[in-house]
């Protein structure tokens, strides 16, 4: 993700949390999935305790509940601590070759989610000497804290940064593959649907150009019809309009079968409510990437509208094999009952760096030695080519983010429905609806 409110819309993926009073019993499974993660042995020696630092995109002390719906900060801090943290100390504490480690997670908040105060949370957990972080949830935090964690030798270890420019040879790695895998499957969907001229509404920033770039390149049909906009006009959370740039769209439209409207937006939900008063715009179909895919604020606010132009989006997904897991079912139902909400890619990355980091972590550990971040960076790529965790394979490539896989492609009618699933290694798509 580029920026905020979406975690590709700032996360919009998870909904609102649920109020759940219950503490959810963490399982130990004797058949987890890690094949073929393999620890060195290690001597036994007294239990220490190894802090990992995660920094909530936004919010705390419910300030963003009131103005985005919930709040990050608690979200992540039962996330880890109640659901991530007991399961992997349960592992660790059964292991053969025991290292003699617990791993502790200690949540700070980005605030109100610039990159600023991400940086000051990382900068925070340095001089508390916990070098060794889950953040940069979204792009713009990530690239604010390179520098830093080069600088100070640090690991930061994204679970849905997708900004393309991010790739570098450095200590980000990145559990999402960036957003030049997206080109494929939105073609694919645009092919499928008949739409020979496309066009394109978007925020003017890295994030949309990425997804407009690799999409160009795939797509065989006309998109050279494009209405950006100032992205500060997403950061306008009281009175954000859309109108004259909806109204450059509709110019571009005659209503045609074959036409349609990409849209690349924070805001989307507010855009689909806009969109009604133009007929040419509303009478296409419409289509999106990951920031409209699984978004809650559409669900709740702008139903009925994404019903009538079915918003075919393409979001990373986890595979058919992984889903019919005994495991990741057994933490589906105990994510569903915490949070009142479904465990999808997302997430299930969030849960997947916390274990091979905790899995890089045993990896380097030979008696007492403090951990030192660029010795789990070292080792990391190696042991999340053979993770086979929550979301899937977490192969990364050269630069350490993760390969491209499955994408699955949400329509919505009354409630978001997968109508398709795209498959990057055979180049294919399988429409389901």
């Amino acid at each position: 993700m580029s920026n905020k409110p979406s975690i590709e819309c700032a996360y919009a993926h998870y909904g609102k949390k649920g109020l759940v009073t219950m503490t959810i019993l963490v399982l130990l499974f004797s058949t987890l999935c890690f094949a073929p993660v393999t620890v060195s042995a290690c001597p036994k020696h007294d239990s220490k305790t190894i802090q990992i630092g995660v920094i909530a995109p936004w919010g705390i002390l419910g300030t963003s509940e009131e103005e985005w719906g919930y709040d990050y900060f608690d979200f992540d801090t039962d996330l880890f601590k109640q659901l991530v943290e007991p399961e992997i100390n349960n592992y660790l504490a059964n292991l053969k070759t025991h290292p003699g480690i617990q791993i502790e997670f200690l949540v700070k908040s980005a605030g109100e989610g610039s990159p600023e105060e991400h940086l000051t949370a990382l900068q925070e957990f340095h001089e508390m000497g916990i070098d060794l972080i889950i953040g940069g949830y979204y792009s713009g935090q990530a690239a604010a804290s390179l520098a830093y964690i080069k600088a100070h030798n640090m690991l930061l270890i994204s679970p849905s940064s997708t900004d393309p420019t991010l790739a570098l040879k450095d200590n980000l790695f990145r559990l999402v593959p960036d957003d030049i895998g997206l080109g494929k499957p939105i073609a694919a969907t645009l092919n499928e649907r008949g739409i020979t001229k496309l066009v394109v509404i978007y925020s003017d920033n890295n994030w949309a150009a990425g997804v407009i770039n690799t999409l160009d390149a795939e797509y065989d049909g006309d998109m050279t019809s494009r209405v950006p906009y100032p992205e500060e006009i997403d950061w306008n959370y009281d009175d954000p309009d859309y109108t004259p740039y909806l109204a450059s769209a509709d110019a571009m439209l005659s209503g045609g079968p074959d036409e349609g409207v990409l849209l690349l937006s924070y805001q989307a939900q507010v855009v689909l409510q806009q969109a009604a008063g133009y007929p040419n715009v509303y009478e296409v179909e419409w289509f999106g990437a990951d920031a409209t895919a699984l978004n809650s604020y559409i669900r709740d606010d702008a139903g009925v509208e994404a019903t009538h132009v079915g918003l075919y989006s393409s979001i990373a997904g986890i595979d058919s094999g992984t889903l019919g897991t005994d495991r990741y079912q057994a933490m589906a139902t105990q994510f569903s009952a915490l949070f009142a909400d479904t465990f999808g890619f997302y997430p299930a990355c969030e849960v997947d760096a916390a274990w091979i980091l905790a899995l890089s972590i045993v990896r380097t550990q030979n008696g007492n030695h403090p951990v030192n971040a660029n010795t789990v960076a070292n080792v990391l790529p190696n042991v999340a080519s053979k993770y086979h965790g929550y979301s899937g394979l977490c192969k990364l490539n050269k630069y350490g983010d993760r390969i491209s896989g499955t994408y699955d492609i949400w329509g919505y009618m009354s409630g978001y429905y997968l109508f398709g699933r795209y498959d990057t290694a055979s180049d294919t798509l399988t429409w389901i609806g």
